[in-house]
């Protein structure tokens, strides 16, 4: 009689995990429609709040200038510099010029980094 009882129990015990897990399951799977908080244009002011992000983006990029004409792409190097105004150029160099551009920038000008020249970058193998 006590063996029916604690099988009895087993058996309630299993069946009520298996429904918990089955409702939690159901519970984060939720299918249907939901409502969803529209997001308002950014190039709109929002009447309500702050408008913080820009109309426009703002990325610029910087003006390349090349100072060696007669060397072909592949093999110039080419260096960042910011400018005192904010404004950055990208220099394109000769290989064996590119240190001495570097410690001759005018004053207020700054180095903000260097590209070594396309054909350093691509490699001759197969995919």
């Amino acid at each position: 009689m006590k063996q029916k009882y604690l099988f009895a129990l087993g058996g309630v015990i299993v069946v009520v995990a298996i429904l918990a897990l089955a409702l939690i399951q159901v519970r984060s799977v939720r299918s249907g429609p939901q409502a969803s908080t529209p997001t308002p244009p950014l190039d709109e002011p929002n009447p309500n709040a702050v408008n913080v992000l820009p109309a426009m983006p703002t990325a610029v990029q910087p003006k390349v200038i090349d100072l060696a004409p007669n060397i072909p792409y592949e093999d110039k190097p080419s260096v960042v510099v910011q400018h005192a105004d904010g404004s950055r150029d990208r220099y394109l160099v000769a290989p064996d010029m590119l240190d001495a551009f570097i410690k001759n920038l005018p004053k207020g000008d700054k180095f903000v980094g260097d590209l070594p020249p396309p054909s350093l970058l691509m490699t001759h193998e197969a995919p």
